[in-house]
């Protein structure tokens, strides 16, 4: 790196080198004859109290030299040039090395238990986590929510991006594989089941449950005097008692108008069951948590949610008994256990998914 005259000039006069007497004003004493690096040294050594510290010196050493040689280059300079350009070219290599995969389009086969399997176009950039939302959301599989996706008896990683899986092409097929609960797991299957059934039920949104609540847009939406087959005319103002100057704050918009939203009933109640937690032998066989469900023709049944999956015991609200209850049905969903116990719900619960 070489330093401009100006600087060096600079220098000198801070270190005392360039005089400012009428006969050698802003001359340096050996620009008139060919010194060696030596006699600079010698000269910076000399007034070295005056300098800025031995690297300033250094560097100010190597340029004069350069300068007084005829204007050429000193070998920490050359080094230091070679070391830089030695940078700029690993780091153009190193953008030189990297390959971007363009984004392709290709369509799988998903393969879930109990149903037809089904095709579905993905995204090579797409995560294995993306295709686990789309099985959450079909009214096939959405009561599903442990499993896992397999490719050749391999489990996928759900935060690989498809382009990493090896194997996978167009028309591969993956499987959707049951895995066995844990408590956590069973917790929030059943809180997803429960979701599943009151999605279309406002009671949740008029107590506050979870941070919900009511709004005005159901009835800005509803609103048929708002709708017009001509597209030009669509009137799409708020409604004034929702404006921010608004005095009055009605709450019957705050309702919905209409009742046939709201979905069929599918159970009375799923609950906890009040014999949690499981004693430890049950626990040793399996057994994670407890349910309490009251059907819409009126049953009573005490379930068991294991490793396995979902079965009724014959325990009672006087009597606990572990056993399974003949028949013996055991679902690694509770939809499938549900829809064995009470055929209304079985009904009602399709159309609810159909609804939502």
């Amino acid at each position: 790196m070489e330093v401009e005259q100006s600087h060096i000039n600079s220098l000198l006069k801070d270190m005392k080198v360039i005089t400012d007497s009428p006969d050698t004003k802003g001359q340096c004493p050996f620009t008139s004859t060919f010194g060696d690096k030596s006699d600079i040294e010698n000269v910076i050594k000399a007034n070295d109290h005056h300098g800025e510290g031995d690297s300033n010196n250094s560097l100010l050493l190597n340029e004069m030299s350069a300068m007084v040689n005829g204007g050429q280059t000193s070998p920490v300079s050359k080094d230091k040039d070679v070391e830089e350009n030695g940078k700029d070219d690993s780091d153009t290599s190193n953008m030189e090395d990297v390959v971007v995969i363009p984004e392709s389009m290709f369509t799988i086969k998903i393969s879930p238990p109990g149903t037809d399997a089904f095709d579905l176009q993905v995204s090579s950039s797409e995560l294995v986590q993306e295709i686990h939302q789309v099985l959450m959301d079909r009214e096939d599989t959405c009561h599903r929510t442990c499993f896992t996706l397999q490719l050749e008896g391999v489990i996928l990683d759900n935060f690989a991006e498809l382009k990493t899986v090896e194997g996978l092409k167009e028309g591969s097929v993956l499987k959707v594989v049951e895995e066995p609960y844990t408590v956590r797991e069973a917790r929030i299957h059943v809180r997803h089941v429960r979701d599943l059934i009151k999605s279309l039920d406002s009671s949740d949104a008029y107590n506050g449950v979870d941070c919900q609540s009511m709004t005005f847009i159901n009835t800005i939406i509803g609103d048929d005097s708002r709708k017009n087959n001509n597209v030009d005319a669509v009137d799409c103002t708020p409604p004034s008692y929702i404006m921010p100057k608004s005095k009055e704050r009605p709450l019957v918009p705050l309702l919905p108008s209409k009742l046939e939203n709201k979905g069929p009933p599918c159970m009375k109640m799923v609950t906890m069951s009040g014999w949690n937690p499981p004693p430890g032998p049950r626990r040793l066989h399996g057994d994670l948590l407890y349910l309490y469900v009251v059907t819409v023709e009126g049953g009573t049944y005490h379930i068991t949610a294991s490793t396995r999956g979902f079965f009724v015991n014959q325990s009672t609200l006087d009597v606990f008994n572990s056993k399974a209850s003949e028949p013996k049905h055991l679902s690694h969903s509770l939809v499938e256990l549900l829809n064995k116990l009470s055929p209304t719900f079985r009904k009602n619960f399709s159309q609810l998914l159909k609804k939502r």
